[in-house]
């Protein structure tokens, strides 16, 4: 390698930007190529905005991490003078017998964090536009809040820009090829050798790694109108994931859809919808899904809305779906990619991947300079996770 290291970050989104900008922060030579326009819609970051969650349901382990970016979130605001984070808090509600409620307060209790627990008359005071069922509990995130998806990717590329990166949007890159003396990559029909490139694009990860076990997941997002009886301001409400609504099958208790509401940046409306499967994303190829949402799949939305939220009118002025990686095993993929020397991926977020955005664009930064990655880093998200546990792709 040459004594200053020249990377390539192929994708800019929201990973992709923050591990150009980190780069670019360390002094390396980098260039980042997007195949669309810096902060588009295409990708796993569409939709305006996405919760920012401290106690982390998906494991206690994360939680470090979390709060690792959550400094990294600030330290972007402050930097780009842009209005990224609101830190509103964040709310769980549930049924005090859920897997969710209990996990969250695991993760809380294990990592020390302070929080707040509501019961229904409470949580209806101090945040009238949420209905809360009798016999459910609310959970406050205190460090929680609201992350603006599109300013964001924006910030940090133009920070990457403003300490010398290179950018080009609007540029495919169709070949990646390793060799002896670096990496070539075509982009936009030109070659140009690099030290290392990052590869970060998202789902599109199926089409240089088909083999791996990615699937292509489609998330559904829906906008309502608020009635101005109460305030919706990112602000003042926080983000809410709400758990399965209980019922009873026989004796055994019973669980329906969970959902996600969230208010939109301008105060004005509120995104609201049913939390995706992780296990349904399919086998299809990225190129094969479409970005309308069925008449079918609004009103079933449309008729929980009013069951959680007021001062909301119950007909969707938007809907709008995105593409996302889920791995397997629902963990990111992070590290080099044994077969092409020279390449590594941070893709397959499955779900964790915004609000965690820029510890994995560290990550990825301490990949293309030959920095250590943690141990939790390694044992969770690295590729050859799958050949040590003989995951069936």
């Amino acid at each position: 390698m040459t004594s200053t290291p020249t990377v390539a970050v192929v994708g800019l989104g929201a990973v992709g930007s923050m591990a150009l900008m980190a780069l670019a922060k360390r002094g390396i030579a980098a260039v980042g190529f997007e195949q669309f326009g810096i902060g588009n819609d295409r990708g796993a970051s569409g939709g305006e905005t996405r919760m920012f969650r401290t106690s982390y349901v998906e494991g206690p382990e994360y939680v470090p991490l979390i709060m690792r970016a959550r400094e990294l979130w600030l330290e972007l605001e402050e930097q780009s003078g842009m209005r990224l984070f609101h830190q509103s808090g964040h709310l769980t509600i549930g049924d005090p017998d859920s897997d969710l409620v209990k996990k969250v307060l695991h993760a809380a209790e294990v990592n020390g964090l302070t929080y707040d627990v509501w019961d229904a008359a409470t949580a209806a005071e101090k945040y009238p536009q949420v209905r809360v069922r009798p016999g459910e509990v609310v959970i406050f995130d205190r460090w929680g809040g609201l992350l603006r998806t599109h300013h964001s990717i924006v910030a940090a590329t133009r920070i990457a820009e403003s300490l010398d990166a290179e950018i080009h949007p609007w540029t495919e890159v169709t070949e990646i090829r390793p060799g002896d003396d670096g990496v070539t990559l075509v982009a936009g029909g030109v070659s140009r050798r690099f030290d290392h490139v990052l590869v970060a694009t998202g789902p599109w990860i199926t089409k240089l790694k088909p083999e791996w076990p990615v699937k292509v997941g489609r998330t559904e997002q829906h906008w309502f109108a608020v009635t101005g009886e109460f305030d919706y301001s990112p602000d003042v409400l926080p983000p809410i994931l709400r758990g399965r609504e209980p019922g009873y099958v026989g004796e055994q208790k019973a669980y329906d859809s969970s959902v996600g509401s969230m208010p939109g940046p301008d105060g004005n409306s509120v995104k609201f919808g049913l939390v995706r499967d992780h296990s349904a994303a399919g086998d299809a190829s990225i190129d094969d899904f479409e970005r309308h949402v069925s008449g079918q799949n609004i009103r079933k939305v449309e008729a929980k809305i009013l069951d959680n939220l007021n001062g909301v009118y119950p007909s969707a002025i938007r809907a709008d779906a995105f593409f996302e990686g889920f791995v397997v095993d629902n963990q990111p993929l992070i590290g080099p990619i044994d077969d092409m020397p020279g390449v590594s991926v941070l893709a397959g977020f499955s779900g964790h991947g915004f609000k965690l955005a820029p510890y994995f664009g560290e990550l990825g930064a301490d990949l293309a300079t030959g920095v250590e990655l943690s141990e939790i880093a390694v044992r969770i998200f690295s590729p050859r996770r799958f050949d040590r546990a003989g995951v069936d792709a």
